[in-house]
């Protein structure tokens, strides 16, 4: 069974407990139920639908053994090669994995606060992450396009930016690379698959 059609079931589930649960309670306590239960039992399964499709595009991660953890904290990458990192943070959507790829490969699906390191040769690269599961229906991914040389490191913090409806992804470049280090230290990391 598909992880969407399980979220309808389930929100179907918990309205049809929940408005059955509360009619019986106040028919055995002889107050007459009103139809407003059933609305209300309805928009708690429709919300509870709601989260759990947003949660349906999570994907099992593996994370990094310590040797690779250290290896991405010193930023220091092989010789002929550059090192990407990508740290995603904030509450908003956190349980929710963003998927993140470079130039079209899957790197790796991050909650927040992880991050995932790789590295790659010199070249240009176009970094995009866009949230996993039904909320990537209506928010933007977003997009950095950087140039790598040996040698290099970028490194990119990843997180929402709410709207009325939406949450967009925000992908921003970042040039301490003192402070990164300190928030990766404290950060758990997602092994990268490409």
């Amino acid at each position: 069974m598909s992880k969407k059609l399980t979220a309808v079931l389930a929100g179907m589930l918990i309205a049809s407990l929940i408005g059955f649960g509360v009619t019986f309670a106040l028919a055995a306590a002889g107050v007459e139920p009103m139809s407003s239960i059933w609305i209300v039992s309805g928009l708690i399964g429709g919300f509870v639908t709601l989260g759990l499709m947003n949660l349906a595009g999570n994907k099992p991660v593996t994370l990094a053994d310590e040797k690779t953890r250290a290896a991405a904290l010193s930023l220091t990458p092989p010789p002929g090669t550059g090192l990407v990192i990508v740290l995603r943070e904030g509450f908003v959507g956190k349980a929710q994995g963003m998927d993140v790829t470079l130039n079209g490969r899957e790197l790796a699906q991050l909650k927040s606060p992880r991050f995932t390191a790789t590295t790659v040769p010199p070249g240009q690269y176009v970094l995009k992450a866009a949230f996993a599961g039904q909320m990537n229906l209506g928010s933007a991914p977003g997009t950095a396009t950087f140039d790598l040389g040996s040698g290099q490191v970028a490194l990119f913090r990843l997180t929402t930016a709410m709207k009325m409806t939406t949450s967009d992804v925000v992908l921003t470049h970042l040039e301490d690379p003192a402070a990164v280090v300190r928030k990766l230290a404290k950060t758990k990391m997602v092994a990268a698959t490409a």
